[in-house]
């Protein structure tokens, strides 16, 4: 500890010696510049007298002075250094201009066009020629020197050899002391200086450590000796007056400590002499010596921490005392108002940034796992930042943000050492988000644009890996890491919350569209939406960690109804995005936990409390962003919720329960939306959307209902009371429902879509459900029957309400068809094993065929589809029917035409089956006169064709002498009375 004050005291005098020494010099140089500033006045004077004379010689004045005026077009009399250094040529344009003056303003012109490549290649060679030129100059007099040295090794001693390399030294100075009152030499003398110097370190460094010129045994007295020559240089280093002369001695004494054996006495000269070269420094602005000296340090630190075999805990706490010096002084090279700009000066933010990075090396290099580091890097983290304070107030804007940038990265690096301390991962990054959040609230208050940016990215960074590990360490086998994990993430929430309050009043900076890759852009008005998604799931992983224990769910449902009343409260759109995520995640959560196996008294007591987050979804709805209730969130979950929670209340009592009561709901829903239509009729169209969404909820639950019978109900064949089914039931009492949402009619003022699109599609249901019941619960030979008496229905309700039911006319028809349909392939062709008449397919065969007639007269003579009215959901079957409408005859009797000829296939014997089809084919023979379709002809004529073929190669052979006899006295019958009559009304076919 001793050392570690005495090298802090050190670096103190050397930095008041240095500053007071920096008046001195900059005194020194101002008058310098001062005398030769009068100078140059004195011979400008001199040279306009001249100029005066030869003008007033060969011209007047009133002409002539406006002639000199092409002087001013050139720019290089702008500023006064360049008009003095440039005087001769100037005054040797103007003695040309008497003559031709355009060609002077055309030459001036020509002048002042900037070509830049030469200028680099300028610079370049300048500084080549004026440093490193000397220096390897100086390099290479050393080691010439050094050849010197062996050579005279062989007839010197070593002693006398030392002495002839520091002769020479002294004669290089002896050169200086000469040169250097000559101005012009002055360069030169200066360079010689520092190459006796080097010469002198050089031969101070070989009479201990060279062989060959090494005279000093004792390494007390070589160690002295190399001191006197390291201050010798440090001294020159010093009087150089520049920043090469001072980096070189500075990189010579180090070259020089390197070489010696690495012992702590030589770690702590190297950085007495980095300090050293660190004060010279602040005479002037001097970042590139101050980068290569601090490297150089660095560099050396790295080459004797390797030559070490083993640290000592004094060896350890020097060198952990060297660079904390070194750095700090470093640090504070730049907290001087000579640095003070508002703007960002890249050389000076380099050199910072790098020597925090060598600070940061070389405190990892002597790290042992300590507990007491922690307290280290936040005491440097602490002093960081206050020392950024002083950095903003003497104006220095890019330290200010570096040094505080610096001591929230040394903050965030000590809370990550809390694992030494045995503390939980999770619990660390909980740390260090909150601590950033803190970081970004200072930076509110102080009005820190550009620091809040950064420290929101890295909030954000912090958030993800937070949810990552608390996903990836969830572990339900434990209850004190489950307990430990979920009051983490509960803190870091609420403090979340907080500060995205306390942001959204300030409401300071618009970062929405800054730094994309983090903030996704939505609004102007969200500030941090990445943040706000955070936190939403933040608090999501909390419910995920302890959803297993039993009380959780009263935990998280007054939390996330708070969080909504706060959203409702302050009506910021980022909590808007907050409060949405755990509001569905909850309920998620909470749905799949529970499965079949769930009793009904656990699922009223751990589902019910969630109805309370849907309740306060609703009731703090109101965005003033968006200038509307946004409820529909909450009825949407209330009403699924409900179902759910249903299900697992009435399933364990009966499977058939739920969708009766979702049914029952549907009609509850549509009631209340009836109710809020009405009440909120006169409000403003933003609030009156809550009738909307009970609407869609009623629509839900029929849905809801309709997936749960198929896949439920109709797989029961239970009977109630052993009479009926209780599924014939609930689809009865299903139909009761539909037709009570069918009579309720659309709202007057109502403009919803699901009113105009969806709401007259439950005529539709009606009608298909009525369709699966028959076709469940119904004899098969029955249902041709049912079939055409529906149709028979559509077809009255549809001309009895045309204006809004005509479109059941095409559905009547519809209904003929699958009458038809079924009554020639299934009914007809099924095979009974009764032997009562009363159950033979031929009978209800022939009833339906008779109905499907007298339907076919009443469709023919009172239905039109001329102006059937579909629902927009429906439009697509428009073409279809006028198509239908357009061919009307040929899609009415065709039908039973064919069903009927099929029919009498599967239902008569064979032998009289060819004296039943001419028949039929004499019928529409007949309804072609009748109706002047002259394709009903051609199929009748056809169809006769076939049947005399059948009566010629199947009649003749198969049946016997009787029934061929009759049948063919049956044909030709039929075919005398169809000539007859198509000669008494060919004339009405020929106007055809």
């Amino acid at each position: 500890m001793a050392v570690l004050a005495f090298l802090i005291s050190i670096g103190v005098f050397i930095y008041v010696m240095v500053k007071n020494d920096s008046h001195s010099s900059a005194n020194k140089n101002l008058n310098f510049y001062v005398t030769l500033l009068e100078k140059r006045i004195k011979e400008l004077e001199k040279k306009i007298r001249e100029l005066e004379q030869v003008n007033s010689g060969a011209y007047t004045p009133k002409q002539e002075a406006p002639k000199a005026e092409p002087q001013k077009t050139n720019p290089s009399v702008s500023e006064a250094p360049k008009y003095i250094r440039q005087l001769p040529v100037e005054t040797e344009v103007v003695k040309t201009v008497t003559p031709r003056p355009t060609n002077v303003i055309e030459k001036s012109k020509v002048n002042t066009v900037p070509n830049k490549s030469p200028e680099v290649w300028t610079k370049i060679e300048k500084q080549f020629v004026e440093n490193w030129t000397g220096i390897l100059g100086a390099v290479i007099m050393v080691v010439g020197v050094g050849f010197l040295g062996i050579y005279a090794a062989l007839k010197l001693s070593a002693f006398n050899r030392f002495l002839l390399i520091s002769a020479f030294a002294g004669l290089l100075t002896g050169i200086f002391f000469y040169l250097r009152k000559q101005e012009k030499w002055l360069k030169l003398a200066l360079w010689l200086r520092s190459s006796a110097g080097a010469i002198f370190l050089f031969a101070c460094l070989g009479s201990a450590g060279i062989a060959g010129l090494q005279w000093i045994d004792d390494p007390f007295y070589g160690l002295a000796l190399l001191v006197a020559g390291i201050a010798v240089n440090l001294y020159l280093g010093y009087a150089g007056g520049s920043q090469v002369f001072a980096f070189l001695h500075v990189l010579l004494s180090l070259v020089a400590l390197s070489i010696a054996p690495a012992a702590v006495a030589t770690l702590i000269m190297a950085a007495l002499v980095s300090l050293f070269g660190i004060g010279l420094t602040f005479r002037e602005k001097w970042d590139y010596h101050l980068l290569l000296t601090v490297s150089s340090f660095f560099i050396y630190h790295l080459y004797w921490y390797y030559q070490q075999t083993g640290f000592t805990f004094d060896a350890r706490l020097m060198g952990i005392a060297t660079v904390l010096t070194v750095s700090v002084t470093v640090a504070l090279v730049h907290y001087r108002k000579v640095y003070k700009t508002m703007s960002f000066d890249a050389l000076p933010f380099i050199v910072h940034l790098i020597n925090w990075f060598y600070f940061g090396i070389g405190l990892f290099l002597y790290s042992t796992g300590d507990q007491l580091a922690t307290i280290f890097i936040v005491c440097g983290s602490v002093a960081a930042f206050f020392l950024s304070r002083r950095a903003k107030k003497l104006e220095i804007r890019w330290l200010h943000h570096t040094d505080t940038l610096m001591a929230q990265v040394a903050a965030i690096i000590a809370l990550i050492t809390l694992y030494r301390w045995h503390i939980d991962g999770l619990t660390i990054i909980g740390a260090i988000f909150i601590e950033t959040m803190i970081f970004l609230f200072i930076m509110l208050k102080e009005d820190e644009e550009f620091l809040y940016k950064v420290g929101t990215v890295a909030l954000n960074l912090v958030g993800i890996v937070l949810l990552i590990d608390a996903v990836k360490t969830m572990d339900y086998s434990e209850s004190l890491i489950i307990y430990n994990h979920s009051l983490t993430l509960f803190v870091c929430f609420l403090s979340g919350i907080v500060f995205q309050v306390y942001n959204f009043k300030k409401n300071k900076f618009d970062f929405s569209s800054s730094f994309k890759m983090f903030e996704i852009y939505l609004n102007p008005k969200i500030k941090t939406p990445v943040f706000a998604i955070i936190l939403g799931l933040i608090l999501s992983s909390v419910y995920l960690n302890i959803y297993t224990i039993e009380w959780s769910e009263y935990f998280i449902v007054p939390i996330v109804c708070i969080l909504i009343y706060v959203r409702n409260k302050y009506q910021s759109i980022e909590l808007v995005i907050t409060a949405f995520i755990p509001l569905l995640s909850i309920h998620l959560i909470n749905w799949l936990s529970h499965d079949s196996k769930t009793s009904e008294i656990d699922a009223l007591i751990h589902c019910s409390p969630f109805l309370l987050v849907s309740i306060a979804a609703i009731k703090w709805s109101y965005v003033e962003y968006f200038n509307k209730y946004i409820n529909w969130i909450g009825i949407y979950l209330f009403a699924l919720h409900t179902i759910i929670i249903s299900y697992f209340i009435f399933n364990p009592i009966s499977p058939l329960i739920p969708a009766l009561f979702w049914l029952s709901l549907s009609a509850v829903a549509l009631e209340i939306s009836r109710y809020t239509s009405r009440k909120f009729a006169q409000a403003p169209e933003y609030k009156n959307q809550t009738d909307r969404f009970l609407l869609h909820v009623g629509y839900i639950l029929i849905a809801a209902f309709i997936v749960r019978h198929i896949m439920v109900d109709l797989q029961s064949e239970l009977y109630l009371g052993g009479i009926i089914k209780i599924r014939l039931l609930i689809e009865l009492f299903a139909l009761a429902i539909f037709t009570f949402w069918v009579t309720i009619k659309k709202p007057d003022e109502s403009k919803y879509r699901s009113w105009i699109n969806l709401h007259p599609l439950l005529i539709e249901l009606i009608i298909l459900f009525s369709i699966m019941i028959v076709s469940l619960e119904a004899s098969v030979f029955w249902q041709p029957i049912i079939w055409i008496a529906s149709a028979f229905v559509l077809g009255f309700l549809g001309n009895w309400k045309k204006e809004k039911l005509s479109r059941l006319l095409f559905y009547s028809l519809v209904m003929y068809w699958v009458t038809a349909f079924q009554d020639s392939f299934i009914t007809s062709s099924y095979n009974t094993p009764s032997t009562e008449w009363y159950d033979q397919a031929w009978l209800s065969g022939c009833i339906a065929i008779g109905l499907q007639f007298i339907f076919l007269t009443y469709f023919y003579k009172k239905c039109s589809l001329e102006d059937v009215h579909l629902p927009k959901a429906l439009s697509f079957l428009q073409n279809p029917i006028k198509k239908i409408n357009k061919n009307r005859n040929s899609w009415i009797f065709y039908p039973l035409i064919i069903c009927t000829a099929i029919f009498l296939f599967w239902s008569f014997d064979k032998s009289i089956l060819t004296l039943l089809w001419v028949l039929e084919c004499f019928m529409l023979f007949i309804l072609s006169v009748i109706l002047k379709e002259k394709n009903f002809r051609y199929v009748a004529l056809a169809a006769l064709v076939l049947c005399i073929v059948r009566l010629i190669f199947y009649d003749l052979a198969q049946t016997s002498t009787l029934t061929r006899a009759l049948v063919f006295f049956g044909v030709g019958i039929i075919l005398l009375v169809m000539n007859s009559i198509y000669n008494k009304y060919k004339d009405r076919f020929t106007n055809e």
